[in-house]
């Protein structure tokens, strides 16, 4: 969005940030009641340490992703906001 509205930079980036917060705050709330209820014989270290594994490469391959993709993207926004949706 922000290279169809330069000038709105930091509004709209500031309030990407707050969103991000509001739902990183929510996921962590209710990540260890839903990590125990897949814990069996009481080992929620060991599906926490494999969820947060899961993480870590999802986030890495989503990166890749990214970075790949750009180039072929470009920076028309016109191209940019669609590729969004894919």
């Amino acid at each position: 969005m922000t290279p169809l509205a330069p000038m709105l930079f930091l509004p709209m980036a500031s309030i990407a940030n707050m969103g991000k917060n509001v739902s990183w705050l929510a996921a962590s709330a209710t990540r260890a009641n839903i990590l125990l209820s897949f814990a069996r014989r009481a080992n929620l270290a060991d599906v926490t340490a494999k969820a947060g594994s899961q993480t870590i490469v999802a986030s890495t391959l989503g990166t890749a992703a990214g970075v790949i993709v750009s180039p072929l993207v470009g920076s028309d926004p016109y191209v940019i906001i669609p590729a969004l949706f894919v």
